[in-house]
């Protein structure tokens, strides 16, 4: 299917108002709150959410509630849905197997095909290219935070490719695997600790220095394409009751910042089962690349039903 320029037009109505006051005052030490240092460097980010429940959708016409893609007039890129079923997800994971990682997780797997098939669409011969991933710090502080603790709580992992035409194809899956679970592994629990106290400064700058080497290596030629990737699966957004049940479906609505960058964003899919959603957005004439490539569709739906 081909890419269609469309703007997502959606009505919202209002049904009722109310104000809900704290039940006690904010205490006067609550007063002011100190920015931490991965809230100073992170930036101003905000991707609304969508929660959409059975009685707030046509169940007889569920494509009504999203068009197979649509364009952000500011950078001129396409965003467009593809579900990954489990069938594919485990085909993929059996492709993407290596001596290094005999066991990549379901999220990495999709993440490193949809990244080898977006630098294939670029039309680059060489395919130099990193993955900026985000990475939960929560699991990885000491002592662990809850799950349900809010904030700017991530790191970027930096996977670098350096693929060309001449790599077997069969083998870039597994390269690109290896690369991001790497890349992944090196946020760990020193990481995190690291980010705190004395040492913070000094991890941050280590950080930048290494972007800077990144970008500014001889080796490459020509300049480098960078994609942004962040995983939602198992955060629980198909698991909010506000009174109406659990959701039927959640999305995004792409935020002010996601647009400018090549960017993926997986997500929990509300077709139920161990199926995961991929918003991509590329530019116009890769989107259309990747929407032909058949090795790309063999794996991923465009856009199906979100009721399965």
């Amino acid at each position: 299917m081909s890419s269609v320029s469309m703007e997502l037009d959606i009505q919202a109505e209002v049904v009722s108002t109310e104000t809900v006051k704290p039940s006690s005052p904010t205490p006067s030490t609550l007063g002011t709150w100190k920015l931490s240092l991965l809230d100073q460097l992170s930036p101003p980010v905000h991707i609304p959410t969508i929660l959409y429940y059975a009685t707030s959708v046509t169940l007889g016409n569920p494509h009504s509630l999203l068009p197979p893609c649509w364009k952000d007039q500011r950078s001129l890129k396409l965003r467009t849905r593809f579900v990954f079923d489990a069938a594919a997800i485990s085909a993929l994971k059996a492709k993407a197997r290596s001596q290094l990682v005999p066991k990549p997780s379901a999220v990495v797997a999709v993440l490193s095909f949809i990244w080898k098939c977006a630098m294939a669409a670029s039309g680059k011969p060489t395919k130099q290219s990193v993955l900026a991933c985000a990475v939960n710090l929560r699991p990885r502080m000491v002592p662990p935070l809850s799950v349900y603790c809010v904030g700017n709580m991530a790191w970027q992992a930096m996977a670098t490719s350096m693929l060309s035409d001449e790599d077997e194809r069969e083998k870039q899956l597994s390269n690109l695997v290896c690369m991001l679970t790497a890349a992944i592994a090196k946020v760990d629990r020193d990481h995190a600790q690291g980010l705190q106290g004395v040492t913070r400064f000094r991890k941050v700058s280590s950080f930048w220095e290494e972007m800077e080497r990144t970008y500014s290596s001889e080796s490459l030629e020509g300049p480098v394409t960078t994609y942004v990737a962040s995983s939602w699966c198992k955060l629980g957004f198909n698991e909010v009751d506000f009174g109406w049940g659990k959701p039927l479906w959640v999305s995004h609505s792409g935020g002010k910042f996601l647009p400018l960058v090549p960017n993926i964003i997986l997500m929990d899919s509300g077709r139920g089962g161990d199926q995961i959603e991929a918003w991509v957005a590329l530019g116009e004439h890769e989107m259309h690349i990747l929407e032909h490539d058949a090795e790309f569709t063999s794996f991923a739906t465009l856009n199906p039903s979100i009721i399965a």
